[in-house]
């Protein structure tokens, strides 16, 4: 078989043809499992909303960040600033 310019042109077509085919596919049927599902109350991947984290301790960084900046006097966070 002859690998011509005008053959590989074609075989490349063709290979992404089926690639777009089938990822549209896959598209399709995730958006129809949505559609059909209907979930209503999807979970939240919020790090606040987790129970295991929750139990360990570990909250959302800028909340944390945040009362941290609430309970220091400005002296304090100037000495604590990595600039």
């Amino acid at each position: 078989m002859l690998l011509s310019p005008a053959n590989i042109l074609r075989k490349t077509m063709k290979l992404i043809i089926i690639s777009v085919l089938l990822v549209g596919l896959a598209v399709l049927l995730l958006a129809l499992r949505l559609i059909v599902k209907g979930d209503k109350n999807p979970q939240s991947s919020h790090i606040e909303d987790s129970k295991a984290l929750k139990k360990r301790g570990i909250g959302c960084a800028n909340k944390q960040m945040a009362e941290l900046a609430t309970r220091q006097n400005l002296a304090d966070r100037i000495a604590d600033d990595p600039q």
